[in-house]
């Protein structure tokens, strides 16, 4: 027998189906109690529900119509396969299998000029869009398919020919295995009383609100037999077929529409009124209707009471609404980011002024849920000085919720692959393809500098660069890189010793020695290992062997761990779903990966089951029809305009678009359907969002028509209490008002942290964000306002070359060396493109390289190791721009020819103790004239610096033998410094200095400095000193050959921040410094 009931409220249709199940129970504990459902949460939700109210909810199922149906269809009628050749995903492959015959394509005309314009991916998107437009035929007309396999066509238009022979194609013999002819049988069998004793003995349908006329035809067959109780969600307790039917009901016109009854279900109602039309004419139907009596003086009830008994409101019987009703809330903001900011603060309203609120009370929804899970995960997450709200995202992809099935279906895309630097870097960061490799999480920053100390950028090798029609140059591919790499293992260049250190035109990386050797070898397999892997993908294959192929790929790039062996096992099962569907299919042609590609990613592109719904915190989930549960607040987000309702245009050739009849659905009716559901299911608060605002000028941006319909309806029949006596439009204007709050751009505005503002943050940061908001530069605190604690005594003994460190950057070294912090240099960056011109480092190596070997009289060495080593950019050019760079090396070399060839002496030991601090080190390089270095560019205030301490270091040793002078030769000129009498007291000066600079930064800066002291030394005012030194502090106005202000220097901002360091103890130190080098240095410029 059919039971029938209908409610606005689900609860009250849960306590009914909860008296069901409890008063009249199974005749035995082993039968499952089937409930269909027609969403996955409205079955979890059922299952907590009766769980609260029994103590356990078992053995419940909770199918889908389309799965209950396939059920019984498999009951009643006997041996059915467990896929119909007839299901889209079957049908797809038929219909593609059709499509590859030129003789089909004859008759579709339209058809064959579409696909003549593609490939095999655009015949196959065809095709599963074809198959999934056969499947809704077989649903909602079934009198078409009848008439089509008997040869008859109903005038439908010109797509009716080629769509009535491909369906006959796809029939022939299986005439009785599709959906359609299964359901005539289905009914036929469900007369018979026999067919009892196979039924389950009682069926619930729950919380329907649209059903398929032929499955409503079926159940009511089916309480012929057994007992089905239907529970019914209707928004409405009046009959309301007609409602809205002046305007149609095409889903392209359903935008428009004459309001008849009550305007929001005429507007969004169109997709349950054939339904609930239908089920108003059963002469069973039970109304169960009741208000909301948790709102019914809100402004949110009484619209619901309004839907609920189909009440137009107009100017005759406006409602008043209380100034302070915040159950209905438009939010207006400028982002997807402030949307969620601003959700999270009136989250927290609520919760302080609504005692019995509770985070599971709370339901988030949002068109697309990845797009705000990013901004949800940021603001949610638990931190310091936000008060915390459990929360859970619900809905999200596979494949956004596993970085190896993503990575696992970015690699079919091999073939296509430029290999860039980055993006092989990407991979190694994956955990499975470590183990699989044998690297080590801490062996990336080793590759990382390896990768670019051989100027590895794109590309496999010269062949790859070919094919992409460019040169076919090995140089700054993978295949140069590995070379270097594995040939600095096998043949370290000091094998070569005075030689030239190439071997087949391939210089070798040095650095490789023991472990790193196995290092190197680990990358070069992986790296071959996904060579081999991209020419396999390359080639076109059928469905079973493709599926064997990617699983081989999966073994042969991972080991998955024990957390990722799920989503590997569900790798697997869509590939054993390919072989089947193939084999159901009969399909045997060979395709490209695209294809399959493409068929994978629309596998994993659905949800990941139903875990984050409903787990006691506030669900954040994707809005789907049919699945609005009762929760106290509701939230929606990201309605703007052409955002929602999603918009999906019917396809040219899709006939029940072209021919609508009452029933059909589509994508944008839906959505209207789920907002009025959405609208009649939150018991306390309704809250709208949208991005209502354009960031960049504050424009006013639109929201979606159904919130501008919302707005509407409330400013024509509602109006604030206290505005009674005013005209119309202004009553609609304060209304809209109090339900529409604008929102400013920052998060840290000031007014939401004034005691009078009717929105507020709980955001601690953000307070002292407003706080400082508006003052500029003075309301930067510096880092140091007092000095650090003492350092332990390991910093009071250094070696020379840790001295020379600390003066080349104060800032850095305290804070990099002593506090442990990380700043990311510009030179840290990486490079992923090839070079195309030469910076100051490239430059400097090639001049060293050209000098070298200028000096042993074999220039073209020079240029045979630039090329090599990666440096030039590729072809002529990069010759060019080494030939350059030679040339300037000569000169240079000519200045080095005197000092070419001095013996150099045993490393003199330096050790000097001054003040508790110890000085250390070896002086390398050191020849009976003292010390004698070059410069490949001209002499800098940093190498003066550089060589005034290794000289210092030099005098207060006094080797035997060994003249104490030093000198520097570079591109501009020499730099000659004589004996220093009391190297041992300026070396502990510098010590001293370097013992303060451990505890506060010392604003001590090679170029600025050395401008001060230089200016001060050729006895120049203090002001024009201070006018050179802010030349190369400041940033330049024009930059020139990227010349840089050292106050762009990130330690240097990190230490001082906004202020300037350039005061008085600047001048001190700068004279303190540099005084006793300048008295003593002698440079002479070259001509």
């Amino acid at each position: 027998m059919l039971y029938l009931y209908q409610s606005n409220r689900l609860e009250t249709l849960l306590e009914l189906l909860s008296a069901v199940v409890t008063s009249s129970p199974l005749t035995s504990p082993f039968l499952s109690e089937e409930v269909v459902v027609q969403s996955k949460g409205m079955g979890r939700w059922i299952g907590f529900e009766l769980a609260k109210r029994h103590g356990v909810c078992a053995n419940m199922q909770f199918p889908l119509p389309a799965s209950f149906m396939w059920k019984l269809l498999t009951t009643a009628l006997g041996d059915l396969p467990r896929r119909s050749v007839f299901s889209p995903e079957v049908l797809c492959w038929r219909v593609l299998d059709w499509l590859s015959d030129p003789a089909n394509l004859a008759v579709a005309p339209r058809l064959a000029t579409f696909i003549a314009r593609g490939d095999v991916l655009r015949r196959y998107q065809l095709a599963h869009r074809i198959a999934d437009i056969f499947d809704q035929y077989l649903v909602y007309r079934a009198d078409w398919v009848a008439a089509w396999e008997q040869g008859r066509l109903l005038g439908l238009g010109e797509d009716e020919g080629w769509q009535a022979k491909l369906w006959r194609d796809m029939v022939s013999g299986n005439e009785a295995s599709h959906r359609a002819r299964l359901m005539e049988r289905l009914m036929a069998a469900l007369q018979e009383p026999a067919i009892k004793q196979r039924l389950p003995q009682r069926l619930t349908l729950f919380g329907m609100t649209s059903l398929p006329p032929v499955y409503l035809q079926v159940f009511e067959q089916l309480a012929e037999q057994i007992d089905v109780c239907f529970f019914a969600l209707n928004p409405c307790a009046e009959s309301w077929g007609d409602v809205g039917q002046q305007a149609g009901v095409m889903a392209e016109s359903s935008d428009l529409y004459l309001d008849v009854g009550n305007p929001l279900l005429a507007r969004l109602g169109r997709q349950g009124r054939d339904f609930f039309d239908q089920l108003s004419a059963m002469p069973t139907l039970n109304d169960l209707f009741q208000p909301n009596h948790e709102s019914m003086d809100s402004l949110l009830g009484h619209l619901q009471h309004d839907v609920l008994t189909l009440t137009w409101r107009d100017e005759a019987n406006k409602l008043p609404i209380p100034a302070l009703d915040r159950s209905v809330q438009v939010h207006v903001c400028h982002s997807a980011m402030r949307e969620v900011e601003v959700l999270h603060d009136q989250l927290l309203a609520l919760l302080r002024d609504t005692p019995d609120l509770q985070p599971a009370d709370i339901a988030v929804l949002t068109p697309d849920i990845e797009q705000y899970s990013p901004y949800i995960e940021a603001v949610f997450a638990a931190r310091d000085g936000v008060p915390y709200l459990p929360y859970a995202i619900a809905d999200r992809g596979m494949r956004s919720e596993s970085p190896l099935l993503e990575l696992w279906l970015g690699l079919l895309n091999l073939p296509q692959s430029r290999f860039t630097l980055d993006e092989v870097l990407g991979w190694l960061e994956i955990p499975a393809i470590q183990r699989k490799f044998g690297i080590e999480e801490v062996e990336l920053p080793t590759l990382h500098d390896w990768l670019q100390a051989t100027r590895v950028r794109w590309a496999r090798d010269g062949a790859h660069k070919a094919s992409l029609d460019l040169p076919a140059i090995d140089q700054n591919t993978w295949r140069a890189g590995l070379d270097r790499l594995i040939l600095g293992a096998a043949l370290p260049t000091a094998v070569a010793g005075g030689g030239v250190p190439l071997w087949r035109q391939t210089l070798p990386f040095d650095d490789l020695e023991g472990s790193r050797a196995e290092l190197a070898a680990r990358l070069a397999y992986l790296l071959e290992t996904v060579f081999d892997w991209a020419d396999r993908l390359a080639q076109p294959a059928t469905l079973s062997d493709w599926a064997d192929r990617l699983g081989k790929l999966l073994d042969a790039l991972f080991t998955p761990s024990q957390e990722e062996e799920p989503i590997v096992l569900r790798i697997r099962e869509a590939l054993q779903l390919l072989r089947e569907l193939a084999s159901d299919a009969a399909f045997g042609q060979a395709v490209p990966m695209p294809v399959v590609q493409n068929w994978l990613t629309q596998q994993f592109d659905g949800t990941a089951g139903s875990s984050g719904f409903l787990t006691g915190s506030v669900t954040f989930c994707t809005m789907v029809p049919m699945r609005s549960l009762p929760f106290k607040v509701i939230a929606l987000l990201g309605l703007s305009d052409g955002a929602f309702p999603r918009t999906q245009p019917a396809l040219g050739f899709d006939l029940i678009a072209r021919h609508a009849r009452r029933g059909d659905r589509s994508r944008r009716a839906d959505d209207r359907w789920l907002f009025l559901e959405t609208l009649v299911s939150a018991r306390q608060v309704l809250y709208l969002s949208y991005m209502g605002r354009d960031q960049r000028d504050n424009s006013e941006l639109p929201p979606s028509v159904l919130v501008a319909d919302l707005l509407d309806t409330i400013g024509v029949g509602f109006h604030r209490l206290e505005d009674a006596s005013l005209a119309p439009d202004e009553q609609a204007a304060r209304i809209r008002q109090q339900v529409v709050v604008e929102h400013p751009l920052q998060p840290f505005n000031a007014s939401y942290f004034q005691p009078a503002s009717t929105v507020q943050s709980f955001n601690q940061r953000w307070c002292e964000a407003a706080q400082h908001a508006g003052q500029g530069e003075q309301a930067t605190r510096p880092l140091f306002i007092a000095p650090l604690a003492p350092a332990d005594a390991e910093w009071r003994t250094l070696e020379l070359s840790e001295l020379s460190a600390f003066f080349s950057n104060t800032a850095r070294y305290l804070l990099r060396q002593r506090l442990k912090l990380k700043l990311s240099e510009p030179d840290d960056r990486l490079e992923t493109s090839e070079p195309f011109a030469l910076d100051w480092r490239s430059k400097q190596a090639i001049r060293k390289l050209a000098l070298d070997w200028q000096q042993k009289q074999q220039p073209e060495t020079g240029r045979l190791l630039a090329t090599a080593s990666g440096l030039l950019p590729a072809g002529e050019y990069g010759l060019h721009l080494q030939q350059q760079e030679s040339q300037t090396m000569q000169g240079l070399a000519h200045k080095l020819a005197p000092w070419q060839g001095l013996p150099t002496i045993d490393p003199p030991l330096l050790r000097l103790s001054r003040d508790g601090l110890t000085l250390t080190g070896w002086l390398h390089g050191v020849t009976p004239a003292g010390i004698v270095q070059h410069s490949t560019d001209v002499i800098k205030a940093r190498d003066r610096f550089q060589l005034w301490l290794q000289h210092l270091a030099l005098c207060a040793s006094a080797p035997a033998g060994v003249a104490l002078e030093s000198r520097l030769i570079g591109l501009d000129g020499t730099l000659h410094l004589p004996p220093v009498e009391d190297a041992d007291a300026l070396l502990g000066e510098l010590l001293t200095y370097y013992w303060q600079g451990l505890h506060t930064p010392l604003p001590f800066f090679i170029k600025s400095s050395y401008a001060y002291a230089e200016a001060i030394h050729r006895e120049q005012p203090a002001e024009r000193a201070l006018i050179n030194a802010r030349k190369e502090w400041d940033a330049p106005e024009t930059r020139f050959n990227l010349h840089f202000g050292e106050s762009e220097n990130i330690w240097y901002q990190a230490a001082w921040r906004a202020t300037d360091p350039l005061d008085e103890h600047f001048a001190h130190l700068a004279v303190q410094l540099y005084s006793p080098l300048l008295a003593v240095m002698n440079e002479t410029k070259h001509a």
